[in-house]
């Protein structure tokens, strides 16, 4: 009796430690992709941030300091890379 009673507690014991284990795999991928989403989420923050900067910036050049656009003739082309942004980890000094 006392046999039947152990084992069972052990089978019922390592079905919780499967289940707990399980759970703990599925919240580690919910965690990346939170992790994931934020990075995405910055990523769009700082584009917006920066297109504003741009028109403000073309703004305040063009009304107070008398700045023009450029003539054609004053273009010069060259290739980017793929991104169009930079993440800046550290300080610059």
């Amino acid at each position: 009796m006392t046999i039947c009673f152990f084992g069972i507690i052990c089978f019922l014991y390592l079905g919780m430690q499967n289940r707990i284990s399980a759970r703990a795999a599925q919240i580690t991928y919910l965690k990346e992709q939170i992790a994931e989403q934020e990075d995405d989420n910055d990523t769009r923050e700082k584009r917006l941030a920066s297109a504003e900067n741009l028109e403000e910036i073309a703004e305040i050049a063009l009304e107070k300091l008398g700045m023009c656009y450029v003539d054609s003739d004053q273009i010069a082309y060259y290739s980017l890379d793929e991104s169009d942004y930079m993440v800046q980890y550290d300080d610059v000094q």
